[in-house]
């Protein structure tokens, strides 16, 4: 369980990455904290799981949860646009 535990800073740090400036994809995220995206994505989700614990649900991580997927959304919604 510690393993979990020492992941969350980087899981925050990673969803505040994704949502300063204009906004980074999780491809970006990955190269610049030197991780897969597969490693991005499951700290993303424990960031998640923890967020919304049945028994000690944690408010904060659960509006930065929902402000990294909107932006997330809208980075992938500009990244297809430039694409076409």
């Amino acid at each position: 369980m510690s393993r979990y535990i020492c992941n969350l800073p980087r899981a925050n740090d990673i969803a505040n990455y994704i949502k300063e400036d204009a906004g980074h994809s999780i491809a970006e995220a990955a190269d610049e904290f030197g991780v897969s995206k597969e490693t991005i994505r499951r700290n993303l989700n424990f960031l998640l799981l923890v967020a919304f614990d049945n028994y000690h649900p944690r408010t904060d991580l659960q509006k930065l949860h929902s402000d990294m997927k909107k932006t997330l959304k809208a980075v992938n919604s500009r990244n297809r646009k430039n694409k076409s």
